[in-house]
């Protein structure tokens, strides 16, 4: 008794094959080697070959007979011109008759040595444009940006995007005597600027203008300003250098120290609730 041959066991070549563009094609192969320049490939049109009918490419980049242009990797093309692309690591959307200066993208970098990081994209509509990203970071990819928290994971946004990013964190503790008797917070605002929330700060010594309550480097670098910055403060006695009471303030330094003024020796207790653009001129 002779059984079918399986599948894999066809004549090599076959002994009949359908002719390109035949109705009823079927290929069936166990490996497809496509290579060179120009229009080289895998192609998928509708309903058939022909101007505007790219539906799909695995290519090199190029342009068919029918002048379809298509990107390299693997592109996909719907009714209204608009592509998307997958590669050289990244997913790209763009548009054949109304090509972005930079389109929008995601790219990933994995890695388990390092940590894993994406990146969301707008990328540039024209030149005028102001692209708004996001990169987000595993705590171990994290830990290699300057100003990261260390075990923690990351979202990153330049300055021009606005988002929400932050939770409270606290201060550590204080320098030259001065402790926390009530709370002493800050975060990071989607306008890129720091909100303080100090309460009951304890005085010790004698506090004279320009006494270090929490040294450089307190405040991480993502949150530190351009410049030192001032910020209206209370306290309940004000020092009085010149028999006039001087207004009270804490200053922001630009190396993440934080400097009292105005506070008397008598003083009991400071607060502060303020926000500070840190790109300030």
């Amino acid at each position: 008794m002779t059984l079918d041959p399986r599948p894999d066991q066809q004549t090599d070549p076959p002994t009949a094959m359908v002719a390109a563009g035949g109705a009823a094609g079927v290929f069936k192969g166990r490996l497809v080697i496509v290579s060179g320049t120009g229009y080289s490939g895998v192609f998928v049109y509708s309903p058939s070959p022909g101007a505007g009918r790219l539906k799909a490419s695995v290519s090199n980049g190029g342009t068919d007979p029918y002048g379809n242009v298509f990107n390299p990797g693997v592109e996909t093309f719907d009714n209204l011109g608009r592509t998307v692309t997958m590669a050289n690591n990244a997913l790209t959307w763009s548009k054949l008759t109304d090509t972005p200066d930079i389109p929008p993208f995601i790219a990933g970098d994995p890695s388990k040595a390092n940590g894993n990081s994406i990146e969301i994209s707008t990328a540039e509509g024209n030149v005028a444009s102001n692209p708004a990203a996001i990169t987000l970071y595993d705590s171990a990819a994290a830990s290699g940006v300057v100003g990261a928290l260390s075990g923690f994971g990351l979202i990153t946004i330049p300055q021009a995007c606005v988002l929400t990013c932050d939770d409270w964190q606290t201060m550590p503790a204080m320098s030259s005597g001065w402790t926390v008797g009530g709370a002493a917070s800050y975060r990071l605002n989607p306008d890129n600027s720091v909100t303080f929330a100090f309460r009951d700060l304890v005085p010790a010594g004698t506090p004279s203008d320009g006494t270090t309550i929490w040294a450089n480097g307190s405040l991480p670098a993502a949150y530190q300003p351009l410049h030192n910055t001032r910020l209206n403060a209370y306290t309940d006695v004000l020092r009085q250098p010149t028999g006039v009471a001087e207004s009270c303030a804490l200053e922001i330094g630009a190396a993440g120290n934080i400097t009292c003024f105005g506070v008397a020796n008598a003083a009991t207790r400071v607060d502060m609730y303020a926000t500070m653009p840190r790109t300030n001129p």
